[in-house]
């Protein structure tokens, strides 16, 4: 027929997959657990569970933001409309911060800093699960900014190499003089693939 184009099958599976992610996306924020403001443990899961979201649907930080809007209540919700209103061009990194500040107890704070530097590697426990666990509870105790610079990863690589329980995982660690959790993480996947050797 004059006129009409066949579309690539590349072009087309490129664009019913944009199609499945955002058909996905927006089903996701009803699996949601509001968060009110209220309960600190409650806030961190619930970070958990929206950052969690945005991985299923690949999502950029705008995104994670509205999911945000549309999961808070309450004093919650008041906060973050007030808050995106003085910095309507914050991003999440930035949002949640500011959340983590307003609604985490600071006893909650200090005791994931004290619990993070008494973290061991558990019986049967992979190292890389290991390294999550301390990212997990680094991420309770330090803000998003604070996570990244070089004297927090130094303890958490620290953390990561006095729990250990394999002592030639550590000698091999201590060889490479690894300056973050990551590259810790990735000196010791090295060691008990047995590519130390």
């Amino acid at each position: 027929m004059p006129g009409s184009e066949i579309v690539p099958v590349k072009i087309l599976a490129e664009n019913f997959y944009k199609l499945q992610l955002e058909l996905r996306a927006q089903s996701l924020p009803n699996y949601l657990r509001p968060f009110s403001g209220k309960g600190n443990h409650k806030f961190s899961d619930w970070i958990r569970d929206l950052e969690h979201v945005g991985l299923l649907c690949q999502a950029d930080y705008e995104r994670l933001r509205n999911f945000c809007l549309m999961s808070v209540t309450g004093p919650a919700s008041n906060y973050v409309i007030r808050y995106i209103k003085s910095n309507p061009t914050c991003s999440w990194r930035h949002l949640k911060s500011a959340l983590k500040i307003h609604f985490s107890d600071l006893s909650d704070i200090q005791f994931a800093k004290k619990k993070l530097l008494s973290l061991k590697q558990n019986f049967g426990e992979s190292v890389q699960t290991y390294g999550d666990r301390i990212l997990s509870t680094a991420e309770d105790a330090y803000t998003g900014d604070e996570l990244v610079h070089p004297i927090i990863q130094g303890i958490l690589k620290d953390v990561f190499m006095d729990g250990l329980r394999e002592h030639f995982i550590i000698r091999k660690l201590i060889r490479d003089q690894p300056l973050t959790l990551e590259e810790s993480q990735v000196g010791s996947s090295g060691a008990t693939n047995g590519s130390y050797l």
